[in-house]
């Protein structure tokens, strides 16, 4: 996962995405490109879930840019695909690690990324949201086109 989201390099060969080399992309292209749910949550415990799921629109915005209306709508959108809008005002650190797992992938789908990485994503959710998960990730694959690993 690291290699291909680029955080790490290859050692030998390279991963391509349209023919593009993800190892030499700029790493705000790369976050447009290819979005990744990592297995486990780094983000800081007092960090609102909105503003998590709206860090999906930072390689979007200029220096020193803040969130317009759309990137909202976005984000907003993603939430609500991922049943976490009710949680929208709640700190990570309150949340459950299925809940915090479902804000990961609302990140990773507002940031309107052609390529979608999950790393174990449906380890910290129970069966009945495991399922959901994963058949919300295909249909959002198939309506979008999305490239799922």
């Amino acid at each position: 996962i690291k290699a291909c989201s680029g955080v790490l390099s290859v050692l030998a060969g390279r991963v391509n995405v349209d023919g593009a080399d993800v190892g030499k992309m700029a790493p705000a292209l790369r976050a447009r490109r290819i979005g990744v749910v990592p297995q486990a949550t780094h983000v800081p415990p007092v960090f609102r879930a909105r503003q998590v799921v709206l860090m999906g629109r930072t390689p979007y915005l200029g220096w020193l840019e803040r969130e317009d209306e759309a990137d909202h709508a976005l984000a907003r959108s993603a939430m609500e695909r991922t049943f976490t809008a009710d949680l929208a005002d709640r700190a990570m650190g309150e949340l459950s690690g299925g809940e915090q797992q479902r804000v990961l992938i609302a990140r990773a789908l507002a940031q309107s990324a052609e390529v979608l990485l999950l790393d174990e994503p449906t380890a910290h959710l129970d069966l009945r949201h495991q399922d959901e998960t994963l058949k919300l990730i295909r249909a959002i694959a198939d309506e979008e086109g999305l490239s799922v690993l």
